[in-house]
């Protein structure tokens, strides 16, 4: 995996400065993380519109499982390299019962999310304990409204919805997902299975680090390929913050893997 500091060391070689570098570090830390953030962002847009925009995010992908005890009113979250047990909030709004938990801490995006609803009692065809599972759909917020006054599109158990959103005022800026299911007296959510984009790691480069005869710094998440597209992007942003007249032939001599 290529490091921080190779990519240091690349960036030099890109601005012809490998030789008596000018770059101070607290510049370089600032643009390695803009440029990553930029790159992911404009490659999100276009995810899944084709298979390499896809596996340009591969290494961010994290599935996650959220399994509902509705005796203690917690759930249960599970992520490679961790669990976590909270309570739950359970609620109506706009006439449909939902349950709100929080996603993962390192949450960015959702990539899709599938939901397993059980009856409690006979509902239309159903027997009780029948547990089916199907994908949610996402709500947007005025979507909340319309389905409210629309039977064909109102949550049902084969018809659930989720509501993603940040929330800055829970414990470590943790966001919240809420979950409409249809009527709390005949349905029960049991368990929520999903694909997220993790937040990508914050990246820094020390002055030892650069200087040590053996590289000590961060890996980066990515594949070469993707992190030749990210050197791009961070040398893009310096040549146009020092109007280098280079601006205008470097992204043309340096074609992107996007074409």
């Amino acid at each position: 995996m290529v490091t921080v500091r190779q990519v240091y060391e690349r960036v030099l070689i890109e601005l012809r400065k490998y030789k008596s570098p000018h770059l101070h570090l607290d510049q370089f830390v600032y643009y390695i993380n803009k440029g990553v953030q930029e790159f992911l962002n404009e490659t999100y847009n276009i995810y899944d519109t084709s298979q390499q925009t896809s596996d340009a995010l591969s290494s961010l992908s994290i599935p996650g499982t959220i399994t509902l005890d509705w005796v203690t009113l917690s759930y249960t979250l599970v992520i490679p390299g961790g669990t976590t047990t909270l309570p739950f909030i359970s609620g109506n709004k706009f006439g449909y019962d939902f349950v709100r938990f929080g996603l993962p801490s390192n949450y960015w995006h959702l990539l899709n999310f599938m939901v397993s609803t059980q009856t409690k009692q006979h509902y239309k065809c159903f027997p009780p304990g029948y547990l089916h599972t199907n994908y949610a759909k996402r709500l947007t917020a005025d979507q909340k409204v319309a389905i409210s006054n629309n039977a064909f599109l109102s949550p049902d158990l084969k018809r659930p919805y989720f509501f993603a959103q940040d929330n800055i005022l829970a414990p470590n800026g943790i966001p919240d997902i809420e979950v409409y299911y249809g009527s709390f007296n005949a349905l029960k959510v049991i368990k929520c299975e999903f694909d997220y984009l993790k937040k990508p790691l914050v990246l820094t480069l020390t002055v030892l680090q650069r200087d040590a005869i053996v590289d000590t710094s961060q890996s980066m998440e990515f594949p070469d390929y993707i992190v030749n597209e990210i050197i791009k992007k961070i040398v893009t942003l310096m040549l146009e913050n020092s109007t280098d007249p280079r601006l205008q032939t470097m992204p043309l001599v340096n074609q992107s893997i996007k074409g």
